[in-house]
């Protein structure tokens, strides 16, 4: 069939889909370039597939548009297409990467020199968007293949490459790499990674001389030079080793230092009683947590099932390799109760995020959030360096607008300089250390980078030292082994050190509402939704509480004429002060297909002398109000779009995309009844799970909180029994 005809199919499916007309022809146009052939050749067989299969659906969201170069490097679903990550994306992103390289530095590519890392991830198409023969060549494509791709590339113009073996057994993390770019004083790097997202997704952070990334506006410079590559230059792997345009990384040359460096940032080197269980969710976490602590003097436990490098994720739960997730520990959890471990961290594929689940007194074993553990971490690290007379002459703390105000009140408490309405992502971070170093000023702040203390964020990122400028979970590690082997001495924990916070500045309690809606319909309902909110005024209501005060980072008043469209895009944020108390604040995330909402209650500082049962009770209150105000926002989130969201659809996991949610909600409970009067309970157990399976993996815990709020809302006894007993609720 000539190509014309294909398209002629395309056309007629395309008709049929309700979406943007600028879309449809946007995403013909692409097709027909991709049919061509050319570079694209290897890709022909899978897309007429798609066309015999009449995926109009995929076939819209893969082609109507490029993947935008978004937050420090293209990120997204591996596949076939412009808008997929695959060979073409990457290798046009490396080329512009080396043209910003050459005008940023004014040097010719020959002159260059990057560190190129990659994490363990590998393309087996969980999601089951093609068929085997679909896929072609990208079934199996891990991130060391991407990373010989842009090695390829990079030495193809003449720069100097750095990168570990790729076909070898190290995995270079993303802190590590950071440092590897400032030892070695390399013009930048590129990390091939998706850190925390699906396992099906993968993408490239592209970092800058200093170790971070690109802020506003040369971050649109860079993309600009990505837009306008055409067609990369390469070389084959083997010849650019043959001529020394790529050097394989000697292990001991970049890791012995970048644990020397971590070790330094000890505090109370005799505090090594605490027992350590980590899990690495099959990531490289091991080889910069599990090593920084092994080296400091401290026993680390692993989880054996968790440990190997492998990155289809195995044994983790929902197959999501996220420390923010509580269920992906619940393995190293099990552990830490037969070992009578003091603390639990996780770590995320590349190992820059951490997780932690700590015990309280009764050896009941809870999982703190982001903000918890930066906020143990911060008073850690200033009230060590206070204790010992070490504080700097102007300490500074550094943190983002979304970040709760726990740490904030902590470090104010401590006398810190507190910058903390940055933008997301530790970038920002990295920023106003470069700026001082440059300038000895940011904003209205001036000193150098010894001022600083430590900087974080809310999405469980720490940077606790200014000589690495991406977050990295083995500094915190460290403290907070620190910190518990202290607190284990005193006969207390480390959630004993929380409550000891919450005592001094308030209990703060957040919660964050993540609304998923994929596809390319998607980017325009989360831009409805974000208008919503963006309409609100002071005296409107959110939450079911009166606005009180709005921030919206777009107002070029009170924050500036927008630098760049990137500079626009990333504050796109509106934060909101409700009465009593709570915080809430929007924005659409920069790496994945959804709407961040965050919610925050504070309330009032109890005094040192309140016990224990005082703390509880006014946690308690405030987490049922926090709860009702956070379920009130969800649903006016989704009134936006015109729907009605039950309690029992804002309870299913976070993972789950709006299109799952809403059949969730509108048929598979309804079928769910149904099933349940006529089947036993093994045969309604085995059509769950066949009716469930496209949620993802382990589908029945994906919504087992959902199935339980919807059976409280008045289902009768029989089926409610058998139904709790299918999902495992009576556990």
């Amino acid at each position: 069939m000539a190509n014309e005809q294909w398209i002629e199919l395309v056309l007629d499916g395309f008709s049929q889909l309700a979406i943007d007309q600028a879309k449809k022809d946007a995403a013909l146009k692409n097709l027909v370039r991709w049919l061509d052939g050319g570079a694209y050749a290897d890709f022909r067989t899978g897309i007429l597939t798609l066309i015999e299969q009449q995926k109009w659906d995929l076939l819209l969201y893969n082609f109507f548009q490029t993947m935008p170069f978004g937050t420090g490097g293209r990120r997204g679903p591996v596949g076939i297409g412009p808008n997929c990550y695959n060979a073409y994306t990457l290798s046009t992103s490396v080329q512009g990467h080396i043209d910003y390289m050459c005008a940023k530095f004014g040097k010719r590519p020959h002159e260059l020199s990057v560190v190129v890392a990659f994490d363990v991830r590998v393309f087996n198409d969980i999601r089951r968007r093609y068929t085997p023969n679909t896929a072609n060549s990208l079934l199996g494509v891990r991130s060391r293949d991407f990373a010989a791709i842009a090695a390829e590339v990079y030495a193809g113009n003449g720069v100097k490459v750095f990168m570990p073996q790729p076909y070898g057994d190290w995995f270079m993390s993303t802190p590590e790499l950071s440092f590897a770019i400032r030892h070695l004083g390399a013009h930048g790097g590129l990390n091939i990674s998706a850190s925390h997202n699906h396992p099906d997704d993968n993408g490239g952070k592209f970092y800058d001389h200093r170790g971070g990334q690109e802020v506003p506006p040369n971050d649109e410079r860079f993309s600009m030079y990505v837009d306008a590559v055409e067609n990369a230059a390469f070389m084959e792997f083997a010849e650019a080793v043959t001529a020394s345009r790529i050097v394989f990384l000697d292990h001991e040359t970049i890791h012995s230092p970048y644990i020397a460096l971590n070790v330094r940032q000890s505090q109370r080197p005799k505090a090594r009683s605490a027992k350590v269980v980590l899990t690495n969710l099959h990531g490289t976490g091991d080889t910069n947590v599990g090593d920084t602590l092994r080296s400091a003097g401290f026993e680390v436990w692993l989880v054996e099932d968790q440990k190997s490098l492998d990155g289809t994720f195995p044994n983790v739960p929902f197959g999501i390799a996220n420390p923010e997730v509580p269920e992906t520990m619940e393995k190293a959890t099990e552990l830490a109760k037969i070992v009578g471990a003091d603390l639990v961290l996780a770590t995320d594929p590349d190992a820059d995020r951490i997780g932690l689940i700590v015990p309280d007194r009764h050896g009941n074993y809870l999982f703190l959030t982001g903000n918890e553990i930066g906020a143990l971490v911060v008073d850690q690290k200033f009230s060590r360096l206070a204790q010992d007379g070490l504080m700097p002459k102007n300490p500074l703390f550094v943190t983002t607008e979304v970040t709760s105000r726990l740490p904030v009140a902590l470090a104010k408490m401590y006398g810190a300089h507190v910058i903390g309405n940055l933008l997301v992502g530790v970038k920002y971070i990295a920023n106003v250390l470069a700026s001082l170093e440059d300038n000895g000023q940011f904003d209205n702040f001036r000193g150098d980078i010894s001022d600083y203390v430590i900087g974080l964020e809310e999405s469980h990122g720490v940077l606790v030292t200014p000589h690495l400028r991406d977050k990295d979970a083995a500094g915190p590690a460290l403290l907070l082994a620190e910190r518990a082997s202290e607190e284990k001495a005193a006969g207390r924990t480390l959630y004993d050190a929380l409550y000891d916070a919450w005592r001094n500045v308030g209990i703060h309690l957040t919660r964050q509402v993540s609304i998923v809606i994929e596809g390319a319909i998607g980017m325009e309902q989360i831009a409805i939704m974000q208008a919503g909110f963006r309409q609100l005024a002071v005296d409107d209501h959110l939450g079911g509480q009166k606005i009180v005060s709005v921030d919206d980072f777009w107002n070029t008043t009170t924050h500036g004429p927008f630098s760049s469209e990137t500079d626009r895009t990333a504050r796109n944020l509106v934060s909101f002060t409700l009465e009593n108390g709570y915080r809430v604040l929007s924005r659409p995330s920069g790496t994945e297909p959804k709407i961040k909402l965050y919610v925050e209650a504070i309330g009032r500082p109890l005094g040192t002398f309140a016990g224990d049962d005082d703390v509880n009770t006014a946690k308690d209150q405030l987490d049922a109000a926090l709860q009702q105000v956070t379920d009130t926002l969800a649903q006016q989130a989704y009134a936006f779009l015109g729907l009605d969201m039950p309690v029992w659809g804002l309870r299913v996991s976070p993972l789950l995309g709006l299109t799952h949610r809403r059949d969730f909600v509108e048929k598979f409970l309804v079928e769910l009844a149904d099933h349940a009067q006529k089947q036993p309970l093994d045969i309604l157990h085995a059509w769950a799970q066949n009716r469930l399976a496209t949620y993802g993996k382990d589908p029945l815990a994906l919504v087992k909180n959902g199935v339980a709020a919807w059976l409280s809302s008045g289902v009768s006894e029989d089926l409610r029994n058998k139904i709790r007993a299918c999902f495992s609720l009576n556990e």
